[in-house]
């Protein structure tokens, strides 16, 4: 009888060695999965509003205004050293069939300012967003500098014209608009 309790006992105390085993190997590994892994972290600006959609037949208001005042910042905000950057960001996110219109026109306007040295910043003070037809025109202050000295200061008026069609929302134009012809006014 001793020696059927000593047999279990070493069973029971092996049975206990294989599992601290097995648990050592699989912490360890979990260790090492943590250590290695990529991680992703998410960040939402906070004005970025709860309701905004891209359904399969409409974009929402909120998402054209806010895809716009990035756009408006990717064209009006510039210096010579950002002009690159902000081209290919718009055309990466340009209709096919306006890409080679709108390829052109940035390069004319960012090579104006390029050439002589300025800067922009344009500061939005409304926006009308048209979910129907969309476009989505901006009011704002508009402010040209040549290094420390800001030689012009003006509101301006533009309108940004989106396309949407397979889920799939584009750039499809953008314009100064004079005060006579602004809110649709033709």
């Amino acid at each position: 009888m001793h020696n059927t309790t000593l047999h279990d006992a070493i069973v029971l105390r092996n049975i206990f060695l294989i599992l601290l085993v097995l648990s050592l190997l699989v912490n360890a590994g979990q260790a090492w999965n943590a250590a290695t892994e990529d991680k992703v972290t998410r960040l939402v600006p906070s004005v970025i509003p709860d309701g905004m959609t891209i359904g399969t037949k409409s974009v929402d208001r909120a998402t054209l205004e806010l895809l716009t005042r990035d756009m408006a910042g990717l064209l009006l905000n510039g210096t010579p050293a950002t002009t690159d950057y902000a081209r290919q960001a718009i055309l990466r996110i340009t209709h096919p069939a306006v890409y080679g219109a709108v390829e052109q026109q940035t390069l004319e306007y960012f090579g104006y300012l390029r050439d002589r040295k300025l800067s922009t910043v344009y500061f939005p003070t409304s926006v009308n967003v048209d979910t129907r037809t969309m476009m989505v025109e901006m009011v704002g202050q508009f402010d040209t500098y040549m290094g420390k000295t800001q030689t012009n200061s003006e509101v301006k008026i533009y309108q940004f014209k989106w396309a949407f069609s397979g889920g799939r929302l584009s750039f499809y134009g953008f314009q100064e608009v004079s005060k006579d012809h602004a809110g649709g006014k033709q």
